[in-house]
């Protein structure tokens, strides 16, 4: 059985970026995280926000750092 995408644009921190690939449990379980940065390098996007404030997709936190753009899968 095929698993659906459910977003391909969800941003997440550094700690959970991390998390994923050194294979720890992410804090959000609920779906199964890929990473999709350099996905769309054509026009330059990398996926990766330097600096950010913005909410993290996967554990919720807002404190600045980088964001990392991952896609997210039903389990």
């Amino acid at each position: 059985m095929a698993h659906e995408m459910i977003n391909d644009e969800i941003y997440i921190c550094e700690d959970c970026y991390d998390d994923h690939h050194e294979g720890r449990a992410m804090k959000d379980s609920s779906v199964d995280w890929t990473d999709n940065t350099d996905s769309n390098n054509e026009d330059g996007e990398t996926g990766i926000i330097e600096f950010s404030g913005s909410f993290c997709g996967c554990c919720g936190t807002t404190l600045a750092g980088h964001r990392y753009r991952m896609a997210i899968w039903e389990l």
